[in-house]
């Protein structure tokens, strides 16, 4: 994200300098420094909300519980009562 940022501020800035004089190269430049904080900022939260993630991620036992039990014997289902009961019917 950083990168593709960085190169929409670096074209803005570049076409800003081709126009350089004229009210639309002011109206560029004003724009990519506006957006340069803004876009840094971001790029900073999602960074860190990343990380936040892969830090709860890794508290929390996301194995399925098949492949816990396999060590143990067959697996296990460990809410039965929240499987659907069959009927004899063969629509449910």
């Amino acid at each position: 994200m950083k990168g593709k940022n960085g190169k929409a501020l670096a074209n803005a800035r570049a076409a800003a300098g081709s126009l350089n004089g004229q009210s639309l190269g002011n109206a560029l430049r004003t724009t990519a420094e506006s957006w340069t904080p803004a876009l840094n900022g971001m790029h900073d939260r999602a960074t860190a909300s990343a990380a936040s993630l892969r830090k709860s991620a890794e508290g929390n036992d996301v194995t399925p519980v098949h492949e816990r039990d396999m060590a143990g014997g067959p697996a296990r289902d460990p809410h039965p009562e929240l499987r659907p009961q069959r009927s004899g019917s063969p629509f449910g």
